[in-house]
């Protein structure tokens, strides 16, 4: 599952965001089934990186803030390796929207339970 997500960062990497977004929500998918909080993360935070690329900034506050409560709820802090990535991926959405409304996607992926919060990730990937 974790090898999915790689591969999904791969794909990023390489401008398929397409096949980034495929790869990161099969790997969701399957870190759901099997509870693995450590597997969900990188996709919420990768399917993230993609919306920017596909300009949807809602969608990327609310993915960033679902991964910061799995992040607290679990007290796995995001690793300084990717912190600069991160930190374009808010930037870009908080940009766009403008702060009132960034703030108001993020609270909300924030609030949601977690698996409210991947069901809204897979159902809204178009």
């Amino acid at each position: 599952m974790r090898t999915l997500a790689s591969l999904g960062s791969v794909a990023y990497e390489a401008g398929e965001g397409a096949r980034a977004s495929g790869l990161y929500e099969e790997s969701l998918e399957l870190g759901r089934r099997m509870g693995l909080k450590h597997t969900i993360l990188p996709c919420l935070e990768g399917l993230a990186q993609v919306a920017v690329a596909q300009g949807r900034m809602e969608r990327v506050a609310r993915l960033c803030g679902a991964a910061a409560a799995l992040r607290e709820a679990t007290g796995w802090p995001l690793p300084p390796a990717k912190r600069t990535e991160y930190d374009r991926t808010v930037a870009a959405a908080r940009g766009t929207l403008g702060e009132e409304a960034f703030a108001a996607a993020w609270v909300r992926g924030y609030a949601l339970p977690l698996e409210e919060a991947i069901t809204d990730t897979l159902s809204n990937n178009e």
